[in-house]
């Protein structure tokens, strides 16, 4: 992420007005709707075969109660509570555990669950403008951790209107952003199940962590946006958001003909049919789902090559000038000698014409919506911020916010970097001095939700990385930053991974540089 320079301390869009939205005890409903918003809602599904299925195997004599369904009125606002289920209570459960409604970090306490691994989306979306309406089917598969009587997913907001696990109908519950799934049959451990949730509403900002600035579904004029830092992508699809938690991903998105839908990945196809064209997207390495995005608008779609034919396919909003961004091919080629080889198959930028204070390094496709689209934040060292982030961020990703300097620093000692190799005016030590005197105070290793995206994280972890590359030395410092992205392509890591692996290539011990540098408050003497 890069932050504008007028942002605020979290630096996200302060000023955001959600058309035909209303606030209603504490949830953003469509100005359609009318029903109040339930903070535990129950639907059930055809249950009662899967029990007496339990009931037979255990030669229990009795029967079992089906469980209804509330179909609800109709609207799109969250769910309603319905009738109990006594799915739970059957010992026929056995060793089945219910998987845990908390992703574990407690930068986004509301975020996340346990219980599985989730090994792909299947998102089919269709976005109608003129009613502010979202529609769509997520297809998921996961893979349970354990045997699993019930499991959560993330959705914020949205109105689920039919909820299938392995074909079978299942029951669900709503509590804040958890969507709780019970399935007909427990789901067993290690095994493939498939859970179609289907669902529609009028999107908003993320309900949670408002404390960070705002995030989620935005509309501006005739674009609508989804951003997921660090927990906004809920708010349209249905996800497990946690950071570890990668997956690979498809998105098929109808919009009315004349917008563009675009989003992560590769361009798989583009359907026309009557008033609607549909954008495929297909995501084949691993994804986590903050970094999910999908930008709906009136675009100029570039398509242009990079090195060793990489595929450029970028997305430029009205008054936006294309020739802004022609370095984007030299800027990968220059990655690729620090760094090592583009860790994905596509690269592009997508820039709407939007009021943004921040850029995004959604994966494989840059987000650089800007205050002024003709100029200032879509500058060079913008571009490269973002771009060095699918090396250091996308394709290796922290284990946790805790270790957001992992991301940031990285990404903004690439901006230095770059001004060192392209303008021979840069003066780079000198600049590294100038930063000293800024706002550097720390720690940046585990700065606290209110400060993961503050000025010390993105200053004061490039003054670390150019310490740590005086103190070993270029040929080890830029083999290190290689190797890192090479041993970690498409995993989770922390900062005692990163620690490990310089004091090896250094040859010498580096507990005590580290600590001096991320984890005091004040900077080591120069």
């Amino acid at each position: 992420m890069w932050l504008h320079e007028g942002s605020g301390s979290a630096g996200w869009v302060s000023d955001r007005v959600v058309t035909g939205e209303r606030r209603t005890s504490g949830c953003w409903l469509s100005s359609a709707d009318s029903s109040g918003v339930s903070s535990r809602g129950r639907h059930g599904g055809a249950g009662a075969a899967g029990l007496l299925r339990w009931a037979l195997v255990l030669l229990l004599a009795g029967s079992l109660l089906a469980v209804g369904c509330s179909g609800g009125s109709g609207d799109d606002s969250v769910d309603e509570a319905s009738s109990e289920d006594s799915a739970g209570d059957s010992p026929a459960l056995g060793n089945a555990i219910d998987g845990g409604t908390d992703g574990g970090d407690p930068y986004v306490p509301d975020a996340g669950a346990t219980g599985y691994d989730v090994e792909h989306y299947d998102m089919a979306l269709g976005w109608d403008p003129i009613a502010g309406r979202l529609t769509g089917t997520a297809t998921i598969s996961l893979v349970p951790d354990e045997l699993l009587r019930s499991f959560s997913l993330d959705l914020d907001g949205l109105r689920v209107t039919g909820l299938r696990v392995d074909d079978q109908e299942a029951t669900w519950e709503r509590e804040g952003i958890d969507l709780v799934v019970t399935p007909a049959d427990p789901l067993p451990e290690g095994a493939t199940a498939e859970v179609q949730v289907d669902y529609r509403g009028s999107p908003h900002l993320s309900s949670s962590l408002q404390s960070l600035g705002e995030s989620g579904w935005i509309e501006q004029g005739d674009v609508a946006l989804a951003t997921g830092q660090p927990s906004g992508t809920a708010t349209w699809i249905p996800i497990n958001d946690v950071l570890t938690d990668k997956a690979t991903w498809s998105f098929a998105i109808e919009v009315p003909r004349g917008l563009a839908a675009a989003s992560n990945g590769v361009l798989s196809s583009r359907r026309r049919s009557g008033g609607t064209t549909t954008w495929s997207w297909s995501v084949d390495e691993p994804m986590t789902p903050s970094l999910a995005t999908v930008v709906i608008g009136p675009f100029t779609v570039d398509e242009d090559r990079g090195p060793h034919g990489l595929p450029l396919l970028s997305f430029y909003g009205e008054g936006v000038d294309p020739s802004l961004f022609d370095s984007t091919a030299r800027m990968v080629r220059v990655l690729e000698d620090w760094f090592g080889p583009y860790p994905f198959s596509t690269y592009g930028v997508i820039v709407p014409a939007v009021s943004l204070d921040y850029a995004l390094e959604t994966q494989t496709r840059s987000l650089l919506a800007t205050v002024d689209p003709t100029g200032f934040d879509v500058r060079e060292v913008v571009q490269v911020h973002e771009l060095a982030h699918q090396w250091f961020g996308d394709s290796v990703t922290p284990d946790a916010w805790a270790d957001i300097w992992l991301n940031e620093g990285f990404a903004t000692s690439a901006e230095y970097l770059w001004q060192d190799e392209t303008e021979p005016e840069f003066d780079l030590e000198r600049t590294m001095t100038l930063l000293r005197d800024g706002d550097v105070q720390g720690p940046i290793l585990d700065p606290g939700p209110r400060r993961m995206f503050d000025n010390p994280v993105y200053f004061r972890g490039a003054l670390t990385l150019h310490a740590l590359r005086g103190q070993m030395g270029d040929d080890a410092f830029f083999a290190l930053l290689r190797t890192w992205a090479d041993q970690h392509r498409f995993g989770s890591v922390t900062t005692d991974d990163f620690v490990a692996l310089a004091e090896d290539l250094a040859g010498q011990p580096l507990n005590h540089f580290f600590d001096t540098w991320l984890s005091r408050r004040r900077l080591p003497p120069p």
